[in-house]
């Protein structure tokens, strides 16, 4: 998962308020995970979820698309997201997040 615009949160902001919002985008996306799935971020503002539930996917998109209110303003986000399926796409962590990457990145250009 990429957060759409995040670039602009920063620039506009400055990096203390874009890495405020990294933090309440990962504690809303958490605060919806299942039990046995795995958040975590994989640097600047991309994050990868393991879920057994294909589902979850629309959730972290619904959470992410409320405003955020930060230090008194409305910061609003998008996620662009890509998925891979285990053993379908790959058998190897590397080789998901690799095709996820890849459908990610490919979603985010059709959104433009």
């Amino acid at each position: 998962m990429d957060l759409n615009e995040f670039k602009k949160v920063n620039d506009t902001y400055g990096h203390s308020m874009g890495d405020a919002l990294l933090v309440e985008i990962a504690n809303r996306i958490s605060s919806c995970c299942l039990e046995d799935d795995i958040l975590y971020r994989i640097g600047g503002d991309e994050f990868v979820a393991i879920t057994h539930d294909i589902k979850q996917v629309e959730i972290y998109r619904d959470v992410v698309n409320k405003p955020f209110i930060i230090n008194g303003i409305e910061l609003k986000s998008s996620l662009s997201i890509g998925y891979s399926r285990f053993p379908d796409d790959g058998t190897t962590l590397d080789a998901l997040i690799r095709i996820a990457d890849t459908k990610m990145y490919e979603n985010k250009e059709l959104s433009r």
